[in-house]
């Protein structure tokens, strides 16, 4: 579960660093977002050594989609 989880997470800021990569044209938040998703592919992968892949990818998204809107709300000042 907790690799669940992380990979939400990892997948959710990944996201959130799209927007100040400006279309990937700055470099270092660009890198940053990179590296959040492939760190969430791995926490996913790992995540499915254990469970069923309709179980975790459903509870990831619902996961990712919560922490998504946290971020938007909390860090990126979105109404």
């Amino acid at each position: 579960m907790s690799t669940i989880v992380g990979a939400s997470v990892a997948f959710s800021v990944g996201g959130a660093l799209l927007k100040p990569s400006a279309g990937f044209t700055r470099v270092a938040p660009a890198i940053a977002a990179c590296v959040c998703f492939v760190i969430g592919a791995a926490l996913m992968a790992r995540a499915l050594m254990s469970t069923t892949m309709s179980t975790a990818v459903v509870l990831g998204l619902g996961i990712e989609a919560v922490v998504a809107v946290a971020i938007g709300l909390l860090v990126l000042g979105e109404r």
